[in-house]
C-alpha cells in the first residue's frame, strides 16, 4: 500500500510539472505571434510602379454616398483632388500603422529625356491604416509621365526628424 501511495503522489507532482510547462509554452507561443513590430528595423522590401485611373479607386458605396472610399493601404497623392497617375507601390516590413507620427516619404526620380531630379516630399501623418503597403501617387500637374516605363531611376527614403528610417533605390539611381 505504502508503493501505491508513493507513486500517486509522483504522478501527481509529473502531472503538475507538465501542467506548469504546457501552460508557459502556451504563453510563449501567445507572445512570437502577437508580440510588437518594436524594435524590428523597418524595411521597404518592394517597390513597384503601376498607373491607374480615376475609375479604379471608385467603390460601389462612393456611387451612393459622397464618402472617401476606405482602403485597405496608405494612399499620399501629389494631387489631393486627383486620383489618376502613377503610383509607387512600397511593400514594408511593418504596417503602416506602425511609423511614427511625423514621418515623412521623400521620392525623388529621373525620367527618360528629362535631366532635372524631381523631389517630392509627402506626410504620413494623416493615414495609417492596417496594411504594410503604401502608395504614392504623381497625379495632377505631376503626372507629366503618363506610362510607369518612362521612369529611369528613382529613389524613396522614410524620415523622422531627419533620420532616415528606410530607403530603396532603383538600379541606375545616383546621388548627385
Amino acid at each position: 500500500m505504502s508503493f501505491t501511495i508513493a507513486s500517486r503522489s509522483r504522478l501527481s507532482s509529473n502531472d503538475q510539472v507538465i501542467r506548469e510547462n504546457f501552460w508557459g509554452l502556451i504563453v510563449l507561443v501567445l507572445y512570437l505571434f502577437c508580440a510588437p513590430a518594436v524594435g524590428k528595423p523597418l524595411v521597404i522590401k518592394d517597390v513597384y510602379l503601376e498607373r491607374h485611373a480615376e475609375d479604379d479607386f471608385r467603390r460601389l458605396s462612393s456611387r451612393f454616398h459622397a464618402n472617401r472610399p476606405d482602403f485597405p493601404f496608405t494612399i499620399l497623392r501629389t494631387d489631393q483632388n486627383q486620383w489618376e497617375g502613377v503610383y509607387f507601390i512600397l511593400s514594408l516590413s511593418q504596417r503602416a500603422k506602425n511609423l511614427p507620427s511625423n514621418a515623412e516619404i521623400n521620392l525623388r526620380y529621373l525620367t527618360g529625356g528629362d535631366p532635372v531630379l524631381h523631389e517630392f516630399h509627402l506626410s504620413t501623418s494623416d493615414a495609417k491604416p492596417r496594411s504594410n503597403e503604401i502608395w504614392i501617387g504623381l497625379t495632377g500637374a505631376e503626372q507629366r509621365v503618363k506610362r510607369p516605363c518612362n521612369f529611369q531611376a528613382w529613389a524613396i527614403d522614410i524620415r523622422c526628424n531627419g533620420k532616415i528610417l528606410a530607403a530603396k533605390k532603383s538600379f541606375l539611381f545616383r546621388e548627385k
